[in-house]
């Protein structure tokens, strides 16, 4: 594939996939340490900006490209990661059946018939990443199940953040076909450094070349280079994690391991969860059935050894339970497995077909209904990405308030959970007391997240006539001087408070007695 077809499968992918708007989501929290240290907006004030950074290298990225670029290189970064996974993927499907491309060949010989095929491989699988038909019966989405990882985890998502790194997971395991083993493991540090929870899954996959080479060489001593530099690359990340975030006390641990993975994360953490909706089951199946039709073929292994110790370890898991293997998720390696196994599939689907019953008098329809149906998919991938640019939701207008108004020695309370208020840090620049989607790794900060939301939960939660006394109390703890509230959930008479701004969905009001209007705590 040369470099002007891989920019433009990536820019046509990327565009059909669609990206949602920055910032959005998880990039609330993940995107939070570098533009913090890239000094956005009073960002550097936030309690969270003191926490320790899980993410060193995404955060590094986040904060040159904030100071040295603009922020639309970001969706330029996602482009190029759509670009590396179709590319990923047509390697290791190439690698089994005759589709790719090759521009060098004749138009009438046999691998141009190759490349037709690549063609309708690339239409099926555009249509089934972007196309989502929601089976509501089943609790289904098709786009995103045949893609994502169990426990909804994903390597391709809605947005750019450090799960996607997990395309140069699928990229080794391509490399590591074509026997470049030190750039397999090289790709396997590449993702475990912008994502470190793609240790374990860089671990398992790396466990699983160490077997196929010894399988397939018999030298240990090749076996023993590999592995001992893939244990050099994946050194630095291992050793900033395990130094950064290495107990504290084993009870303290235990108890942020029990606040992460039993109150935060369980839909990513417990299998019981996970396992009860359908589309696990289909992913189950997918990467089985994956499996069977490659039975025969040198790949089998390196997939089946991954695919059999995440079963494994899910299974030990459920039959004694542990929060910390629950919060290393071995499962997460099913977010590359599942994607692997649906290109196998459309793979082997379009062979067939090919074999069987497409002669050459019908190559020209394929080809135009192929063009044509990427076409479509592209155009309307194009529009909805329009729409998320221009859509807002309710909370745009208070936020833009925020923005303008903001001044150094201000610290908000929003509501913890509130969804729409997920960005108010990112969007704003505005320090905040906490919400409960971002949350630190540190034990200790752990806990000390969990009580800021339990102060602003109780806050919110609490009948009008207690709001005031906590209010104070918030303030004397935190030394907040902005208050965010829901309109229509807040009927508190504060004489402590003044009103800012209201709309119809939110209120933003000043403590009288706060800093800013010089009067001290006493003034309550």
């Amino acid at each position: 594939m040369s470099i002007v077809q891989f920019l433009l499968i990536a820019f046509v992918f990327g565009i059909s996939y669609t990206q949602r708007p920055l910032y959005y989501d998880n990039q609330t929290t993940k995107f939070f340490h570098g533009l913090a240290q890239a000094s956005y907006g009073f960002l550097a004030n936030d309690w969270f900006a003191s926490t320790i950074d899980p993410l060193p290298a995404f955060t590094f990225l986040v904060k040159i490209t904030h100071l040295y670029l603009n922020e639309y290189a970001f969706y330029l970064y996602y482009i190029i990661i759509f670009g590396v996974y179709i590319y990923s993927l047509t390697g290791i499907i190439s690698f089994i059946f005759p589709i790719h491309i090759n521009p060098k060949i004749a138009i009438d010989s046999k691998t141009n018939s190759d490349r037709l095929k690549y063609l309708v491989f690339f239409a099926i699988l555009i249509v089934l990443h972007s196309i989502n038909i929601q089976i509501k019966a089943l609790d289904l989405d098709t786009a995103l199940n045949i893609h994502y990882g169990v426990a909804e985890q994903y390597v391709l998502g809605p947005y750019f953040q450090p799960s996607n790194f997990g395309v140069f997971i699928i990229f080794s395991i391509y490399r590591f076909l074509h026997r470049n083993y030190f750039i397999a493991v090289a790709c396997l540090a590449l993702a475990a450094t912008f994502h470190p929870t793609y240790l374990m899954s860089a671990a398992i996959i790396c466990l699983t070349y160490l077997i196929v080479i010894y399988k397939n060489e018999g030298s240990l001593i090749k076996v023993l280079l590999v592995g001992g530099v893939a244990t050099l690359f994946l050194l630095p990340v291992f050793s900033y994690m395990y130094f950064q975030f290495r107990p504290t006390t084993a009870e303290l641990w235990a108890k942020s391991q029990y606040i992460i993975v039993q109150l935060r994360i369980p839909h990513h953490s417990i299998p019981q969860i996970f396992l009860s909706k359908p589309s696990a089951y289909l992913q189950f199946f997918l990467v089985a059935l994956a499996l069977y039709l490659i039975r025969k073929t040198k790949v089998f292994v390196t997939l089946f050894i991954p695919f059999l110790i995440i079963v494994t370890l899910t299974i030990i898991q459920i039959v004694y339970p542990n929060n910390t293997i629950a919060f290393v998720a071995p499962w997460r390696l099913s977010a590359v497995l599942v994607p692997i196994a649906t290109s196998i599939t459309v793979a082997w689907f379009v062979s067939y077909l090919f074999d069987r019953y497409f002669q050459i008098q019908h190559k020209r329809s394929v080809m135009v209904a192929s063009l044509a149906t990427i076409s479509m998919v592209f155009v309307l991938g194009l529009y909805n990405q329009g729409q998320m640019f221009v859509e807002q939701d309710r909370s745009i207008p208070m936020l833009n308030y925020v923005k303008k108004t903001t001044q150094q020695e201000d610290l908000y309370l929003v509501p913890n959970k509130n969804k729409e208020l997920r960005k108010f840090r990112v969007y704003t620049g505005a320090p905040i007391l906490v919400n409960f989607k971002s949350h630190p790794y540190k034990d200790v900060e752990v806990l000390e997240w969990y009580e800021r939301n339990l102060a602003a939960q109780a806050f919110y939660e609490s009948p009008s006539d207690r709001q005031c006394d906590i209010l104070k109390q918030l303030v004397a703890d935190y030394q907040i001087n902005k208050v965010v509230t829901e309109s229509q959930n807040f009927n508190a008479n504060c004489s402590f408070l003044a009103q800012l701004y209201k709309d119809d969905r939110y209120g933003v009001y000043q403590l009288l007695g706060s800093r800013e209007s010089g009067v001290g705590r006493g003034g309550f």
